[in-house]
């Protein structure tokens, strides 16, 4: 859940590269997008990045622990 909004859409996207042999993941983005509320009418994005999946659901949970 965010801690800005408590609301918004989040996704994860993997980006891949082609070795030749197979497609490896080589980023992962955790990507949230705010709504706009009564005190803030603009649709903010924020978004980590991670080497795996786990590391950047990982980073977004810290992240959003902290504030």
């Amino acid at each position: 859940m965010c801690p800005f909004c408590k609301n918004g859409t989040t996704e994860v996207r993997e980006a891949t590269h082609w070795t030749g042999m197979r497609s490896e993941v080589h980023m992962v983005t955790v990507m949230h997008w705010c709504e706009p509320t009564d005190g803030n009418q603009l649709k903010s994005f924020l978004q980590i990045k991670g080497k795996t999946r786990e590391q950047a659901i990982r980073k977004w949970n810290k992240a959003t622990e902290d504030q």
